[in-house]
């Protein structure tokens, strides 16, 4: 009898023991969170937030992310898709994706307005360049600047006697034929980002649109992300790639020898890489928290500064521009060479922020219907242009709904609907397999 009380009071014990152990363990802020940003950088916060938080609450913090296979507008579906069914979707913020799925979700009221420190708004202007760095309604946030350029392999250039490109017209010529990699823009905020600022930089739109469809003839392939696509250059399958900033330079970094990237001089705008905190967020002092971080001189410090720098990051360089504009000051005894500050350079391209909204989705599946869908039709024609150049307005022409920015205006609505979207685009690509077959056919 005596042996089975101390039987019992041991398993006693053990219970309490685990329970408290449990206790323990689950004592930690959680913070939940949705980023198509690599490992890496998730890391890099996740660390360097984890201190700060210690230091400012005396409590540990522990993230959950949650993985979605996909770019942005498959994270921003599955967001919607919660929603549609429920008050919350359970995760705290979105970090990354581009601006466009954060201006959507706002508009929609999923996202949850946010009043930060003083000091953020002091240097974080509301607009830059005809883009918006912050939402309207305080509901988004860009902590990170992107622009958008050209990733390209010295040796491949050398070999095939191309010139080093530096504005977007270089990769649209006919010695750059079948050696440019391209993103799928259906897939990549990134590559339908880039396809406005290549528009942007010319005077109108079907200027603009003859530039775009000369480069994508020049496609050797297109694939599903811009990363995959910089990465051509990188293993010798192209001599050039476009992409984002951040992967061409992160790319350089890595191998400057064999690589180079360039952001064309007044070819590109600076957008804002946003985070933003969801409709009803579970734990909402806490991400409000990792908002403020992110966006202080110490968070913004972690996407500029070289390794082992003491606000740097522990591993690799994230190599990417703080939106602060003081960050530029407070760390510029420790900038790589390379790194300048957006807000000092002299001719960045000026924006139409607003037309950019409205061109977005319409640009994407043009693009589709014109690139993706008839690729093979498309680089046939795009050979025979090269080999007669008068047929290269002819290879630009345009679907009657969408030759003029005012069409442009009347189809934005329309192709958010899926069965209009559907019919629109399967037009579209008729035209264009039309199109392309005539002058193969010349």
């Amino acid at each position: 009898m005596k042996n089975m009380c101390a039987f019992i009071l041991a398993a006693i014990a053990s219970v309490l023991l685990t329970g408290c152990s449990e206790k323990s363990a689950s004592d930690a802020d959680e913070l939940v969170y949705i980023s198509p940003h690599k490992k890496s950088i998730k890391s890099e916060f996740e660390n360097a937030f984890k201190k700060y938080y210690k230091e400012q609450t005396g409590r540990e913090v522990r993230f959950v992310p949650r993985s979605i296979d996909g770019g942005s507008s498959t994270i921003l579906n599955y967001i919607r898709n919660v929603y549609s069914s429920s008050e919350t979707c359970g995760i705290d913020l979105l970090w990354g994706t581009g601006e466009n799925p954060h201006i959507l979700l706002e508009k929609e009221g999923l996202l949850e307005p946010l009043e930060l420190s003083a000091a953020i708004y002091e240097n974080i202007p509301e607009e830059f360049g005809g883009m918006r760095m912050y939402g309207k309604g305080k509901c988004w946030y860009g902590n990170v600047l992107s622009s958008f350029g050209m990733i390209y392999n010295k040796e491949i250039l050398t070999n095939l006697n191309l010139p080093t490109p530096k504005q977007w017209s270089d990769i649209a010529g006919s010695e750059f034929y079948g050696q440019v990699v391209l993103a799928d823009p259906s897939h990549s905020g990134s590559m339908a980002a880039t396809l406005e600022m290549i528009v942007q930089s010319c005077d109108n739109w079907q200027d603009g649109w003859q530039l775009v469809i000369s480069i994508l003839g020049n496609a050797k392939k297109f694939t599903q992300g811009s990363g995959e696509a910089a990465d051509a250059p990188r293993l010798g399958e192209a001599a050039a790639a476009t992409c984002i900033d951040y992967y061409g330079l992160d790319r350089v970094a890595k191998n400057p020898e064999a690589l180079g990237y360039v952001s064309p001089e007044g070819g590109t705008g600076y957008t804002p890489d946003p985070i933003s905190m969801l409709k009803n967020p579970p734990h909402k002092e806490t991400a409000k928290a990792f908002i403020e971080f992110i966006l202080s001189p110490k968070g913004q410090a972690l996407w500029i500064l070289p390794s082992g720098a003491k606000d740097g990051p522990e591993g690799a360089a994230l190599n990417r521009m703080p939106i602060r504009k003081d960050v530029y000051d407070i760390y510029k005894d420790e900038l790589p060479e390379y790194i300048k500050s957006p807000y000092k350079i002299a001719a960045p391209l000026q924006l139409d922020g607003e037309l950019r909204e409205v061109r977005y989705d319409v640009l994407v599946y043009l693009v589709k219907a014109a690139a993706i869908d008839n690729t093979d039709l498309l680089q046939k024609a795009r050979k025979k242009v090269h080999e007669n150049p008068e047929l290269i307005k002819k290879f630009a022409i345009l679907p009657e709904n969408i030759d003029t920015v005012e069409k442009i205006h009347q189809l934005h609505t329309k192709i958010k609907n899926n069965d209009e979207r559907y019919a629109i685009v399967s037009e579209w690509s008729k035209h264009f397999r039309k199109l392309f077959t005539e002058i193969i056919d010349n």
